[in-house]
């Protein structure tokens, strides 16, 4: 039996609480798949010492990348729960919005992402941490 042959074509996803009532839904990301992003992310650059045109990583592209693979929802986002990842100006919002869900968008998750280093952290270690999704297990390994 071949190991390869095990592996599962379907990629897992599982909901994971960042903190108090925030989650994300996230995807499981190989190894593999961050290397192709990755070479899919890179520029070429004029580097002056070589005086050659060089590969250099666009981050923002990566970034943007990595979270539309990665992230595909979450719950409990309000601009009250955001103000603790990200500093936003709260007085632009009515006070009968401050606790409604807002809406899950790549171009919202980013907003909230270039804010807030822990977030990209988080993100990084649950989604590519397999016990993220096989819960099961690690139960079993606990008792």
């Amino acid at each position: 039996m071949e190991l390869k042959d095990l592996i599962k074509m379907e990629v897992p996803t599982a909901t994971v609480v960042f903190r108090d009532d925030i989650a994300f839904t996230l995807r499981y990301v190989s190894r593999a798949k961050i290397q192709t992003i990755a070479r899919q992310s890179q520029v070429m650059q004029y580097d002056p010492k070589t005086r050659a045109r060089t590969p250099q990583l666009d981050q923002p592209k990566f970034l943007r990348a990595f979270l539309e693979l990665c992230v595909t929802g979450w719950k409990g986002v309000t601009p009250r729960s955001a103000a603790t990842l990200a500093p936003l100006d709260l007085s632009k919002v009515p006070a009968d919005k401050l606790d409604e869900e807002l809406t899950f968008s790549l171009d919202n998750l980013a907003a909230l992402v270039a804010e807030s280093s822990e977030l990209v952290g988080f993100f990084q270690y649950a989604s590519t941490d397999i016990r993220t999704f096989n819960p099961a297990k690690e139960e079993e390994e606990k008792n």
